[in-house]
């Protein structure tokens, strides 16, 4: 239940907020300190989970593995391909944070 309300927010976020989708443009937003929260897919290759859980310890940012997979997390994002990482720099109007955060 309370990933619906991911789903919801992760919307209102890219609708209304700033959100970067990629690995490689979310790994830099992280190195910059700019990522508020980052959200990987199931499915993420594990190298590269590795390698935002280790950016998140030095950062104290937070990761979340969602039980979407990226083909999921793609058609959410409502991109016409797949989505393994998604950055929110601006939560916008949406909950996001907080809806993470009770999950």
């Amino acid at each position: 239940m309370i990933f619906m309300d991911v789903e919801k927010e992760l919307s209102r976020a890219i609708l209304t907020g700033k959100v970067i989708l990629g690995t490689d443009r979310s790994l830099k937003a992280v190195k910059r300190g700019d990522a508020k929260i980052v959200l990987l897919a199931s499915n993420c290759p594990e190298e590269i989970v590795e390698d935002f859980m280790h950016y998140s310890k030095i950062s104290g940012l937070r990761v979340v593995r969602l039980k979407k997979n990226s083909r999921e997390l793609g058609i959410i994002c409502g991109v016409p391909f797949t989505v393994s990482v998604v950055s929110v720099i601006d939560p916008g109007d949406s909950a996001i944070l907080s809806a993470v955060d009770s999950g």
